[in-house]
């Protein structure tokens, strides 16, 4: 919808809310931009569809009926890596790429499943 910058897709979600008064909005691919432009969405009673963008949010604190979500939830790969690090007795690990693991918001999601 916007490419990976948040302030960008909530405009844009704006839009198509409010001058193109749509009933669905579907096409987010970056979770830090559907989490930006959700209220807007929520608020209006719009449909929104996540295919992909998959914040854990959406089936916590943000649930909401106006959202579905086909995708996975981003901290599934971690929690999932953390816990193999436990049954490996791995004490450290280090992400091959911390500035993707911060703006993608998996930062810690690993470490809160590590016991070691």
């Amino acid at each position: 919808m916007t490419g990976k910058k948040p302030d960008i897709g909530k405009q844009k979600t704006e839009k198509l809310v409010q001058s193109d008064k749509v009933d669905f909005i579907a096409g987010y691919i970056w979770s830090n931009v559907l989490l930006a432009s959700l209220k807007t969405a929520i608020d209006s009673q719009t449909f929104l569809i996540s295919a992909n963008a998959g914040p854990s949010q959406l089936a916590g604190e943000l649930c909401s009926p106006y959202v579905f979500s086909t995708s996975w939830q981003n901290d599934q790969t971690p929690q999932a890596m953390g816990l193999y690090m436990n049954q490996k007795g791995v004490k450290v690990g280090v992400p091959d790429r911390p500035e993707l693991c911060r703006r993608q918001g998996h930062a810690g999601r690993r470490e809160e499943h590590v016991q070691g």
